[in-house]
């Protein structure tokens, strides 16, 4: 998931003064930018909000603050969690409720029949579990994981889990799987 939270979205969402928002994110990647009046704000990932706030804030982030936090999401992610993918996959899934938690898990269910319908007998994905994990940092299914409501972009069918796993898997390929498709296909 890409930076696309700014500090005026966490203040409006939690209700917070400026100064919590910095003492919460401190250490939280973020990119800074420059606005059209030449004032520099920040942006964060989603994913690693829902971590800062969960384990920072004495409130977390839950209820109607987190309903109103996900509409700022995108709608659709195309982009690869690049750095530190596993490790932001893993503190998010570690801050998740019970309840979110087995959503995420319905959500993996899916997005592997979509998988085994779209990439049927492909020896070379050698880590379909690591790539289900890294699911979660997706926009539309932190959404529905965190919520329980499915946008209108929320994949529903087979064929749709198996059109977003076949992109999704080749997003988060790690450089040896890679290596391993490009000489599975060249032995074919």
């Amino acid at each position: 998931m890409d930076y696309c939270i700014t500090s005026a979205c966490l203040m409006g969402t939690t209700g917070a003064k400026e100064n919590s928002i910095v003492r919460w994110m401190r250490d939280v990647p973020r990119r800074r930018v420059m606005s059209m009046n030449n004032r520099y704000y920040h942006m964060y990932r989603p994913d690693e909000v829902v971590v800062a706030l969960r384990r920072r804030r004495h409130r977390g982030l839950a209820g109607d603050e987190l309903r109103h936090f996900v509409q700022f999401f995108p709608a659709t992610d195309y982009t690869a969690p690049l750095d530190a993918a596993d490790a932001r996959a893993a503190a998010t899934l570690g801050v998740l409720t019970e309840e979110e938690r087995d959503r995420f898990q319905r959500v993996r269910k899916w997005a592997a029949e979509g998988a085994a319908y779209s990439l049927w007998n492909r020896t070379h994905l050698i880590d379909l579990s690591r790539a289900l994990d890294l699911l979660v940092l997706r926009s539309e299914v932190l959404a529905y994981v965190l919520t329980g409501q499915p946008s209108e972009t929320f994949p529903t069918t087979r064929e749709a889990w198996g059109g977003v796993m076949a992109s999704h898997v080749v997003a988060v390929a790690t450089p040896a799987e890679l290596r391993n498709l490009a000489n599975h296909n060249g032995a074919n």
